[in-house]
């Protein structure tokens, strides 16, 4: 641990400001990342996270992520320090990214969506698929299009709300996944019985005193769930009331 005074070098793993909130961790490739507040923003390369100066190659970066960069926007960036600047190539959004591992349950040509889903669920989770959308074969590295994208392939998915609160794909990379995890919006819940996520059916085997909710709490509508199913055989080892 140490203060960063800015400069080119820093030797830890872990380095933090006076302020809690400003906090870089070192990778094993010696990569840092930073992850707060975007704090000042000139434009989507150049703007500061948490007062830290960020310059960001743009090249590899899906434009629907870009197009949602803007102050107060939390972010985590990744790069290495050069003049005092964090010279970034990678950036995840925090606030209001969804992320999904699933498989693709249907396809829509005429509409430019996607089902995502699990293989014996009831229900899919639709979202569109743009020319702003980054789709990659993680198999061989090799850049998708939609028309390549097949019903039943696994997939692990970011995806950010619209104006109109509609999922939109930013990343999609077509790639065997070890589990099935995937969060949303309670859209119907019969205590007990089933929960249904953003339109995915998920029956409750034991009841949802097995889980970690009981019915307490939970809102349609309101409510966001995180599930996590490790042993891809939808027997959902963690369902939980997200904070």
């Amino acid at each position: 641990k140490g203060i960063y005074m800015g400069g080119n070098s820093i030797d830890a793993e872990k380095i933090e400001g006076e302020d809690d909130d400003i906090a870089f961790i070192e990778d094993s490739s010696g990569e840092l990342s930073l992850q707060g507040i975007i704090t000042d923003f000139t434009s989507t390369s150049s703007f500061s996270v948490n007062q830290i100066p960020v310059q960001l190659d743009t090249s590899d970066i899906p434009p629907a992520l870009l197009a949602q960069l803007a102050l107060g926007l939390e972010i985590e960036v990744e790069g290495e320090i050069q003049n005092g600047v964090l010279v970034a190539d990678e950036i995840e959004l925090r606030d209001g990214e969804l992320e999904y591992q699933a498989i693709i349950k249907g396809k829509y040509p005429a509409t430019n969506e996607i089902g995502l889903g699990l293989p014996d669920t009831v229900g899919e989770i639709r979202m569109t698929v743009d020319n702003s959308s980054q789709l990659e074969d993680e198999t061989n590295s090799l850049p998708l299009i939609f028309d390549q994208l097949g019903v039943g392939e696994e997939v692990k998915v970011q995806a950010l709300l619209d104006a109109t609160n509609a999922k939109k794909v930013v990343t999609l990379k077509r790639r065997d996944i070890e589990k099935y995890e995937f969060s949303g919006m309670v859209t119907a819940y019969v205590q007990g019985v089933s929960v249904t996520i953003d339109g995915l059916l998920l029956e409750l085997e034991g009841g949802a005193a097995s889980y970690d909710f009981a019915g307490n709490g939970v809102v349609v509508d309101q409510t966001i769930m995180e599930v996590e199913d490790e042993l891809k055989d939808e027997s959902f080892e963690s369902i939980e009331i997200k904070d």
